[in-house]
C-alpha cells in the first residue's frame, strides 16, 4: 500500500522488448564514506507490527526494507529499477510473463543462501485468506501463476499486460525466508510483531513495543557490492525512537537525543531555527531540494457512508476549507495548494482549477442536497437527522487548521465530531474502511497507475488502497485502457480525463505540498554534497549520511566553549 511517504519511480517497458534490465544504475553514495556510529531517528507513531505486510503503515515500512528485501529496488539518483535480490530479469514479447534470475551470492543474515524456496514462501503467504495482508495482496492480484524452473529461476505470469507490471512486481514483493516465515507452529499475522529477519543490510538487536526499534548493520551483508548501495548503510545502530508529540521531540532532537529530524511544521522551521545552537551552527537546518514526485495529501471522504454519497455534500465541504488562509497563517506562505491527484507531473490535468473558500457556495450546495432545516443547535437537518461529521485523527498537530475548520463548518450548520485516536487504531479504521473523513498522504510516482486505488473493484475489500470508496464507470473504464497504454504520453491525455472526473466529484477535500525537504541534523554528520540523491526522501539523507569522527570532535569543543562552526558553502537553509 503506496501510504504516506513511499516514493515510487516506475519503470515502463516497450511492448516489443525482451531481455530488459533496468539500464541506468550509476554509484549514488560516497565511496570512503567510513562505517560506524549510532543515528537516532524521531519518529512519530510506533507500528502495530514491524512485519510490514501486516501492519502496511510507514513506520514499519522504514523498519522492515532494511531488514527484508525485494527483487528490485529502485536507484535514487536514476529514478530506476536496478536488481537486487534478482540479478536480472526478462520480459516476454507480450509483457505478461517476468522471469526473474536471483542473484547466486544473495544470502539471508545467517548466511544461509536465497533461493525460489524463500520466493514460493511469499507466494504462499500472499495465497492464504488467512493471512490480512489485503493491500499487498490487491496490488499483486493481477498476477495468477508462479512457476519456478529452477533454485535460482522463476516466472510470474499477469492477467492482463499492462504498463505497471514490473513496478508492481519491484514493489510489492518481498522474499521471505521459508524456513523462518514459513516454521511450524508460526502464524504469519502475529509470531513476526516484534522480530522479523530478511536478507538485508541490518538485523533487529532491541524492541521496546511502543518506544523504540534498534537496528544493528548485518556486517555480511550481501549486496553492499551493489551500485546503489556503496557508501550506503554506513551506521553500526540505527535507532529508531517514537515520540508521539512533535514539540517533544523536537525539543529531544535540541538536545541530541535525537541526531535527524524532519520539519514537517513551517512555524518551526521558520522561527525556531533561528535559536543559539542553528546560528552557531551546532545543529544545521537545510533545504535540500528534489525531484521526487509531489505528494498527493487530502482529506478522505468516505463516500460509502450517506449523505457523503452525495457530490454536493462533498463539494460542500471542500468549499468550506479555508487553504489560503491554512498556509497563509499556520504554514509561513511555505506550502502549495494541490488542484489533482498527481500535482507536479504531466499527468496533472492544467484545466483543474483551485477550490475556494466559499460558504455562499457551500450553503447553497447543501440546500440543493436537501438540507433546508436547522434544530435548536444550528445543525442542518434532513429527514430529521442532523448533519454531524466524524473526523478521526492521531496527530495533535492537525489541531491547528481543524479548529478553524470546525468553526467555519459551524457557520453553514455542519458539526464536526473530532477524534483523536492512536496511530494503530487510525490504521485499523482505514483498513476496514471504519471512518467518515481521515487525512491521509501517498508518495509520488512519476508513472503513476492508479488503478488498486480507484477501481471500483476494490470499493468494498478491507484493506484496499480504495479508501474513498468513489465509483464511476468512466473512471473504471479509463483505469483499464490507461494501464494497457505503454506510451506515457498517450497515457496522459486519460489521466487528464481521470484527473478531471476526480477533482470534480470531490472524493478528498484536497490538502497542500512541499517541492523539497526540510531536514534538521547535529554537525557530526557527512552527507551526500547535495543533501540526497535527486529522486530520494528524506530516508534517503540518513541513509548515504555517515558518522564523522572529526566533525563530532569539533562539534564537541564548540559546545564546551561556546564557538560557532563554520558555515557548511552552499547550504540553503530556512531563509532562503
Amino acid at each position: 500500500m503506496k501510504l504516506v511517504a513511499l516514493i515510487i519511480s516506475a519503470l515502463w517497458c516497450s511492448a516489443a522488448v525482451t531481455d530488459r534490465v533496468a539500464p541506468k544504475n550509476p554509484r549514488v553514495g560516497n565511496p570512503n564514506a567510513p562505517q560506524g556510529g549510532t543515528l537516532v531517528i524521531g519518529r512519530t507513531s510506533y507500528p502495530k507490527s514491524l512485519n510490514f505486510p501486516i501492519s502496511g503503515d510507514l513506520a514499519a515500512q522504514r523498519v522492515y526494507e532494511l531488514v527484508v528485501e525485494k527483487l528490485c529496488s529502485i536507484n535514487p539518483q536514476s529514478g530506476e529499477y536496478v536488481p537486487l535480490l534478482a540479478a536480472r530479469w526478462d520480459i516476454s514479447p507480450d509483457n505478461k510473463v517476468f522471469t526473474f534470475h536471483l542473484n547466486k551470492k544473495a544470502k539471508f543474515s545467517d548466511g544461509t543462501p536465497v533461493t525460489t524456496k524463500d520466493v514460493q514462501a511469499f507466494w504462499h503467504i500472499l495465497r492464504n485468506p488467512k493471512n490480512i495482508i489485503g493491500g499487498m495482496r490487491s496490488e499483486l492480484s493481477k498476477f495468477t501463476k508462479l512457476e519456478v524452473t529452477d533454485t535460482h529461476t522463476f516466472r510470474v505470469h499477469a492477467q492482463t499486460a499492462r504498463f505497471s507490471n514490473l513496478s508492481t512486481l519491484c514493489d510489492y514483493f518481498w522474499v521471505t525466508s521459508h524456513k523462518y516465515y514459513l516454521a511450524p507452529g508460526t502464524d504469519f499475522n502475529k509470531s513476526f510483531s516484534n522480530k522479523i529477519f530478511g536478507s538485508g543490510p541490518y538485523l533487529v538487536e532491541q524492541v521496546k513495543k511502543g518506544k523504540l526499534v534498534t537496528l544493528v548493520r548485518n556486517k555480511n551483508y550481501w549486496g553492499a557490492h551493489l551500485p546503489q548501495n556503496v557508501g550506503r548503510y554506513n551506521f553500526d545502530k540505527l535507532v529508531f525512537r517514537t515520540v508521539a508529540d512533535a514539540t517533544i521531540r523536537f525539543e529531544l532532537f535540541k538536545k541530541g537525543k535525537i541526531d535527524m529530524f524532519a520539519f514537517a511544521d513551517a512555524k518551526r522551521w521558520k522561527m525556531d531555527t533561528a535559536s543559539e545552537k542553528f546560528q552557531k551552527n551546532w545543529i544545521v537546518a537545510r533545504r535540500i531540494d528534489s525531484q521526487y514526485p509531489r505528494k498527493f495529501r487530502g482529506i478522505a471522504i468516505n463516500t460509502r457512508v450517506k449523505p457523503f454519497d452525495d457530490v454536493r455534500v462533498r463539494r460542500a465541504l471542500a468549499h468550506t476549507y479555508d487553504r489560503s488562509r491554512y498556509i497563509a497563517t499556520l504554514y509561513y506562505g511555505t506550502y502549495e495548494p494541490l488542484q489533482s491527484y498527481w500535482p507536479g507531473s504531466i499527468f496533472s490535468n492544467p484545466k483543474n482549477k483551485l477550490v475556494e473558500f466559499n460558504l455562499k457556495k457551500a450553503r447553497q450546495l447543501l440546500k440543493e442536497a436537501g438540507y433546508n432545516k436547522v434544530n435548536r443547535a444550528g445543525t442542518l437537518v434532513k429527514n430529521g437527522k442532523p448533519l454531524v461529521v466524524d473526523y478521526l485523527y492521531a496527530s495533535k498537530r492537525q489541531e491547528r487548521y481543524l479548529t478553524i475548520w470546525k468553526e467555519d463548518l459551524r457557520k453553514v450548520g455542519i458539526d464536526l465530531k473530532l477524534e483523536l485516536v492512536t496511530w494503530p487504531t487510525l490504521m485499523k479504521k482505514l483498513h476496514n474502511k471504519e471512518f467518515v473523513l481521515m487525512f491521509i498522504g501517498w508518495g509520488g510516482d512519476p508513472n503513476p497507475d492508479p488503478y488498486s486505488m480507484w477501481h471500483s473493484q476494490f470499493r468494498d475489500q478491507k484493506h484496499s488502497s480504495n479508501l474513498s470508496g468513489f465509483t464511476a464507470q468512466e473512471l473504471d473504464d479509463l483505469l483499464v485502457k490507461s494501464g494497457e497504454m505503454f506510451d506515457r504520453q498517450q497515457r496522459q491525455r486519460l489521466f487528464h480525463r481521470m484527473d478531471e472526473i476526480l477533482f470534480n466529484n470531490h472524493p478528498f477535500i484536497l490538502h497542500w505540498s512541499l517541492s523539497f525537504l526540510q531536514v534538521g541534523y547535529w554537525n557530526k554528520f557527512g552527507l551526500l554534497p547535495q543533501g540526497a540523491p535527486q529522486y530520494g526522501g528524506f530516508s534517503s539523507v540518513w541513509q548515504y549520511a555517515w558518522y564523522d569522527a572529526a566533525k563530532a570532535k569539533a562539534l564537541q569543543v564548540a559546545r564546551q566553549t561556546g564557538k560557532s562552526l563554520p558555515m557548511i558553502a552552499g547550504l540553503r537553509g530556512p531563509q532562503g
